[in-house]
């Protein structure tokens, strides 16, 4: 059984969960293959992993175009990725094909219709986007408005071509990350296309407990204080990281430490917060050493699919303060593997003022329940075991076809 992975990056949060499942589904399939629209990964990975364009920019022609008009400029770069798609499935022969993230590409809904109807498709939905114009959307309950990510181009030329697809494809399954984005896709996906709840994974052996004080030590950070965490790739709306500034604007901080790495923000902190910033980190030992540091990671989302952010904190054995939206109560069990708050800033308030007082016992208890919840129910091994059950029984059900 052979099975292609395309993607459209190797970079960002859905990719990194992409790369993950591979590190796993590598030792169960060694033949499967990966291959995407980005710059190849330095070093490359055991199993074998190829771009079908790795240039950062695009042809000067397209260039040129874009200037004039953007939708024809998309246009031919539909075309040009499209060709190597096929290309690569008239070379490789799979006998199923993984899709995970293809909107930072230039492949749609309308080269997937036009793939051979007999190669069984798996479609890993790490956004809305597969179902849904908007990849993500949400209430900005501070600002009193709605917001959107919408990475279609033209929704009134890509819904149709959705549609299409999804009444049209015929051997086709979903793998939801989340409960959450199961259920919203659930509602817009013609009835009849299976859709399979697959968390993502972590690797548990790269981030595991390590001692609070000792990793307050090697991070120089002031050992009594409660030290709150959070990271994420971009500083914006979505991600919520105002809630947090917001919430700690009306805490006495003095007993607080903030810890910050990702994408820079722009706030000013309360004068009484402890604040150390760190800027994007790569290296998982670090990460290890900033999650284990922690008394509580922050994920203040206002929607998410189920962030690496707050696995990568469960399994260092740091409870998880989030917000009880989309796919993070899949993972945050209130009183157990940490806290859950609704109504943004306000509820966030009152989850961080009892915090001040917790029970030491209860702190390790949250701890030891979180690392276990991520070695039994998030662990790489037991997703890739899931996708490998999948993609056999679909194999299975097209060679009696």
């Amino acid at each position: 059984m052979k099975v292609i992975i395309i993607s459209d990056s190797v970079k960002g949060g859905a990719a990194i969960a992409t790369n993950r499942l591979l590190d796993g589904l590598y030792l169960n399939l060694p033949n499967v293959e990966r291959y995407h629209f980005s710059q190849a990964r330095t070093p490359p990975p055991p199993f074998k992993e190829c771009s079908l364009d790795q240039n950062k920019k695009r042809p000067p022609f397209e260039r040129f175009i874009k200037n004039i008009s953007r939708r024809f400029a998309h246009k031919l770069r539909h075309h040009r990725h499209e060709a190597a798609l096929f290309n690569l499935i008239e070379s490789t022969q799979p006998d199923i094909i993984n899709v995970h993230n293809l909107h930072a590409s230039g492949i749609d809904h309308r080269t997937l219709l036009k793939l051979p109807k007999n190669i069984p498709i798996v479609w890993t939905l790490h956004d809305c986007w597969a179902f849904d114009e908007k990849a993500f959307y949400w209430r900005n309950q501070a600002l009193q408005i709605e917001e959107e990510i919408s990475p279609s181009p033209d929704p009134s030329f890509t819904n149709p071509a959705r549609r299409q697809f999804f009444e049209n494809a015929k051997f086709l399954s979903c793998v939801a990350p989340s409960h959450w984005i199961a259920a919203e896709a659930t509602k817009q996906i013609p009835p009849g296309t299976p859709i399979h709840v697959i968390p993502y994974g972590v690797p548990t052996d790269s981030f595991s407990p390590i001692d609070k004080l000792e990793a307050r030590q090697t991070l120089q950070l002031p050992p009594k204080r409660i030290w709150l965490g959070h990271c994420a790739t971009w500083a914006n709306t979505r991600k919520g990281l105002d809630i947090l500034h917001n919430a700690l604007t009306h805490l006495d901080c003095s007993n607080f430490g903030l810890l910050l790495w990702g994408e820079k923000d722009q706030f000013v902190w309360p004068a009484s917060l402890t604040v150390r910033r760190l800027g994007p980190v790569n290296e998982i030992s670090l990460q290890q050493a900033l999650y284990s540091a922690c008394d509580f990671f922050i994920c203040p989302s206002r929607i998410d699919n189920l962030p690496n952010a707050v696995l990568e904190s469960l399994s260092c054995g740091t409870g998880i303060i989030g917000h009880a939206v989309g796919g993070i109560p899949d993972m945050v069990i209130h009183n157990k593997t940490g806290f859950l708050f609704k109504d943004e800033a306000t509820g966030l308030l009152n989850v961080l003022q009892s915090i001040i007082s917790i029970d030491k016992a209860q702190l390790l208890d949250i701890s030891a329940t979180a690392a276990a919840t991520a070695r039994t129910q998030f662990s790489i091994r037991r997703q890739a075991d899931h996708y490998t059950a999948l993609f056999r029984e679909l194999y299975t059900r097209i060679r009696k076809s």
